[in-house]
């Protein structure tokens, strides 16, 4: 993963070196640790393009950006290729793709090459023999981009990972690919859309409408001219959502096929009951063995209607009546509800077997494509220890150094290893924040009470301006572990998270360690209600951090395999750290985005997964523990394809099935634009890569081919309908507790929601974000 940033600008006598040195040394060299670059091309006698890429080295050797082939082309890669171009275990993803980016100069190969890449990715490409360049993202947008469009002759354009300097940036729509081209005095910019790719938000399709309302809602300079080529398009690689609902009802008196695959596409190829359609064949599936056991069992069973899936006539009036949802709370117990579906229910056995099988592949992917990175068997390793790494290591002392600063915080509980471990989730919260942690914190709070926010963003060997904000410490100790875990999981105990974690045992050796980051920020304690004659009770600071997200955190912990490390880190957030960081730092990173969503979701995010906490279990718990994981598994893209969020119920209450696929299908579409690119500038502003293993593309293909009423049931109580099939394969895996907890949002399981002002609409303007 890298950061990535271009400057392209006219020769005059204009000095852009301050920009120049914001490319170089601002925030966005925080994403690549490894390797700093830039290059310059001369354009006419009257352009200069800047190339700057940072490297954070992942995968074969490390390959300095921008790269350059020897005609002259300069490519800038901020991605991953997990599949469609074959890469060996020593091979470099970027030279490859470079390589065969100058096959060919015409913009059909180079769209057509870009279009067969599986897995998160941005880029920007200088192609010398045409004197253009080209930009984009994939089409989750994955990986972030910016623009900052000129407006006038002298301005300049720009593309970035991350906001440079105080110029305004959108970010570069995920719909289309782009290219950029001076011919004399004019600069014509192109842009290749996606076919049947629709402008995130409506059901307009991109390469039949004018992209200047969506993408560019002003007037551009007049030397900048943007044109639509319609003529050559980006080839989709992911089918439409299945909008097929006559296969809802499953009768045990009729024989229904257990292939998936045939199921999809009959279900798209013929408008009848996929009930009847598919009972002409039965084929097997052929990815596995565990796959064709599962098969074989279901075609010697009838399908019950134990397991009962409402057909479209019978939700299609959208009233609450017919759903009878709050009647069902009371009678289905969701624990054995699942475990009937599994006992009984012969093609949901084999969709959920299905879907852990594709799952565990894209996990597989993602955990295993990275540099073995240099494991150390001492887990009580210092900080000192650690510094002298960062310092000798020449090629990434620039951007090291914060990492390892000692920084202290009131959420820094990290002196004093607590004795003993239970096995209560109650009882390891509680421990952790034991009277002897809490006067450990307060004797580092005294030293450090003469620190202002200013003294917590320590600076480097770079010269800091307002325009380059310093590099951001973590709090730590020299009496901390420092982690060497490989892989790491932004860690709530919700059931997306649970069951990638679940899938990670799977496919790592048992001796490795893995990093569960779960963050809480910091409660205010209610003032309790005294009776008459009774002394106030005071709250306990362990209270405070006993938010939803640790408690499910610890529950799902207890149901993952025990014979493996599992490092809980309890990332605990002070209400003053929060927004100190937030000032000085989070907002320019969570930009262009301003909601309030954004702000709690960003800063819960950030937190996590800068790994710096204490240990919530293992025989060194209480310990004040810093992960140095450099790939970060999140879950991600659960909730758009599953019906997991409340407003998927609230359209399935108004409008039935045919009302959820509505939300569903814009769910996936908007994607790019909502939160991923966010996701992007947030976890790799601490040198560590962001990987989605529910918006792997052979997921999303398998999700997208199978009909809802498979996937989610939300005539069925929460906790059991939204993210049905998820929900079995939880319970194979053995998190049968986990597999019933209901969706709940970060911002709320954190209590990020609840620290500041309980009376904002997560679509607000957030009035705490000033990145004007």
């Amino acid at each position: 993963m890298c950061g990535i940033c271009c400057l392209f600008t006219e020769r005059n006598e204009k000095d852009y070196s301050d920009l120049k040195h914001c490319m170089e040394y601002g925030q966005i060299c925080h994403r690549g640790p490894d390797s700093s670059n830039t290059k310059e091309v001369t354009i006419s006698d009257k352009h200069v393009l800047t190339l700057t890429g940072h490297v954070l080295h992942l995968r074969g050797q490390l390959t300095s950006q921008p790269l350059q082939h020897q005609n002259g082309d300069l490519l800038l890669w901020n991605g991953e290729i997990f599949g469609g171009i074959q890469i060996g275990e020593e091979q470099n993803d970027t030279d490859i793709l470079l390589q065969l980016l100058t096959k060919d100069a015409s913009p059909k190969h180079l769209l057509k090459t870009m279009a067969t890449v599986e897995g998160p990715w941005s880029f920007i490409y200088w192609q010398n023999a045409t004197q253009t360049v080209y930009f984009g993202r994939d089409m989750f947008g994955r990986r972030s981009l910016l623009w900052h469009l000129p407006r006038a002759v002298d301005d300049v354009f720009m593309l970035s990972s991350v906001r440079i300097s105080d110029y305004e940036f959108q970010e570069v729509p995920s719909v289309g690919l782009f290219s950029m081209h001076v011919s004399s005095d004019v600069v014509t910019m192109t842009m290749y859309p996606r076919d049947e790719a629709v402008w995130p938000g409506t059901a307009f399709l991109v390469k039949s409408s004018d992209p200047s309302h969506f993408c560019i809602p002003f007037t551009l300079a007049p030397n900048f001219d943007f044109q639509f080529d319609k003529a050559q398009m980006v080839p989709m690689s992911i089918p439409k959502l299945n909008k097929q609902l006559h296969c809802s009802i499953r009768s045990p008196s009729k024989k229904i096929s257990t292939d998936a695959n045939e199921l999809m596409t009959k279900s798209e190829l013929d408008k009848d009951s996929i009930s009847s359609s598919i009972s002409k064949k039965d084929d097997t599936l052929e990815p596995s063995g565990s796959v064709n056991e599962a098969t074989a069992k279901a075609e010697s069973s009838s399908v019950p209607e134990v397991a009962y899936i409402p057909s479209s006539s019978h939700t299609s009036t959208g009233t609450k009546k017919n759903v009878n949802v709050e009647i069902l709370e009371d009678i289905i117990d969701p624990k054995s509800y699942l475990e009937n579906v599994l006992q009984t229910d012969a093609l949901m056995n084999k969709l959920s077997d299905q879907l852990m099988e594709v799952l565990l592949k894209a996990v597989t992917l993602r955990v295993y494509n990275q540099v073995d990175l240099p494991r150390t068997r001492n887990s009580d390793v210092c900080c000192q220890e650690k510094q002298k790494l960062h310092y000798d290591d020449k090629s990434s002392e620039m951007c090291q150094k914060a990492s390892v600063t000692k920084r202290c915080s009131s959420n820094n509980k990290d002196c004093t290893q607590i004795e003993g471990y239970c096995d209560k989730v109650t009882c390891l919260i509680d421990h952790v924040h034991s009277e002897k942690s809490r006067n450990s914190e307060s004797d580092i709070s005294e030293k450090c009470s003469s620190k202002s926010a200013e003294d917590n963003l320590l600076p480097l060997n770079v010269k800091h301006t307002e325009d380059c904000p310093p590099d951001v410490a973590s709090p730590w100790s020299e009496s901390g572990i420092v982690g060497n875990a490989r892989v790491a999981v932004l860690f709530s105990g919700g059931i997306d998270s649970a069951v990638i974690t679940a899938l990670v045992d799977k496919c790592l050796p048992e001796d490795e360690p893995v990093d569960l980051m779960n963050v809480a920020f910091e409660q205010k304690p209610k003032s309790p209600q005294k009776k008459k004659g009774e002394r106030p009770k005071t709250e306990t600071t362990a209270t405070n951090w006993k938010v939803p997200d640790r408690v499910t955190g610890y529950t799902a912990l207890q149901e993952l395999n025990p014979n493996r490390k599992w490092n809980f880190i309890e990332v605990n957030v002070s209400i003053k750290e929060l927004q100190e960081l937030r000032t000085n730092h989070i907002q320019h990173l969570l930009y262009p985005l301003e909601s309030v969503l954004d702000d709690s979701i960003g800063c819960a995010v950030w937190f996590a997964s800068r790994g710096c906490g204490i240990l919530g279990n293992t025989e060194q718990v209480g310990k004040a523990y810093r992960s140095t994981a450099k790939v970060i598994l999140c879950g991600m893209g659960a909730d758009e394809q599953l019906a997991g969020y409340s407003r998927h119920r609230g359209k399935f209450m108004e409008h039935g099935w045919e009302g959820l696929l509505e939300e569903i299908e814009m769910e996936v579409n908007r994607i790019s634009a909502r939160n991923l690119g966010r996701d992007d500038r947030i976890i790799t502003d601490h040198g560590k890569e962001s990987r989605f293993p529910f918006i792997d593309e052979n997921v999303v293909n398998y999700l997208q081919k199978l009909p809802i009423q498979y996937k989610a049931d939300l005539s069925l109580p929460r906790g059991v309908g939204e993210k049905l099939l998820l929900r079995l394969c939880a319970m194979k895996l053995g998190l049968v507790k986990t597999a019933t907890f209901p969706k709940r949002a970060i911002q709320f399981g954190s209590r990020i929601a609840k620290t500041e002002n309980n009376k904002e609409k997560g679509s607000d303007k957030c009035q705490r974000l000033n990145t004007k």
